[in-house]
C-alpha cells in the first residue's frame, strides 16, 4: 500500500502546474498533448495502442460512442498510463493536488485518446493491439460479457 501511495505522490502537481495546464489547452495536436504530458510526467504513459483487438469489439464500439457523444472527435489510440484520476479517490488522495493530472486525461479523450491503466490492456504479441489483461478477461466473463471462450495474448487472427 505505502508503495502504491509513494506511485501516486509521484504524480501530484507541480508548483507551475496552472501555467502548464494553460499551455496543454493551446496545444492543437494530440502528439504534441502526449509529449508536454511525458515531459511533465515522463512515467505516467507507459505505451500507446493503436487499437482494440477485433476480438474484443465492444471496446471500440464503447470508445466510438463516447467519441460520438464529444461530437466531432475522432477515436484515435489508446494510451496506457500509470495511474488514473479514479486511483486518487479511491485512494484517499486530495484531489486538488491532481489538476494537471486531470486536465491531461481530459485534454487527450477531447483528442480522441483512450486513457486505460496499463494493467487493464497488454498489447497483442503479434500485431500490438490491445487486448485486455487476464484479470479484465476474467471480471468480463464473470459478469457474462461477451467475450472469447478463452483468454490468450495475442488477437485470434494473430498467428506466429
Amino acid at each position: 500500500m505505502k508503495d502504491k501511495l509513494e506511485k501516486l505522490k509521484a504524480f501530484q502537481d507541480p508548483e507551475n502546474a496552472a501555467d502548464l495546464i494553460q499551455g496543454l489547452r493551446k496545444l492543437v495536436a494530440g502528439r504534441n498533448v502526449l509529449d508536454s504530458v511525458n515531459q511533465y510526467y515522463p512515467n505516467w504513459i507507459t505505451s500507446i495502442l493503436l487499437g482494440y483487438s477485433p476480438d474484443y469489439p465492444r471496446f471500440k464500439k464503447n470508445w466510438e460512442t463516447i467519441c460520438n457523444s464529444l461530437e466531432d472527435v475522432k477515436p484515435r489510440d489508446i494510451v496506457l498510463v500509470e495511474i488514473v484520476y479514479e486511483d486518487v479517490i479511491l485512494n484517499g488522495l486530495p484531489p486538488d493536488n491532481y489538476n494537471l493530472l486531470i486536465a491531461a486525461c481530459d485534454i487527450l479523450t477531447y483528442k480522441g485518446y483512450c486513457i486505460r491503466r496499463k494493467g487493464e490492456f497488454i498489447p497483442c504479441e503479434i500485431c500490438g493491439l490491445a487486448i485486455p489483461s487476464k484479470a479484465v478477461y476474467d471480471f468480463m466473463k464473470q459478469k457474462k460479457i461477451e467475450c472469447p471462450k478463452r483468454w490468450k495474448n495475442r488477437c485470434s487472427g494473430c498467428t506466429i
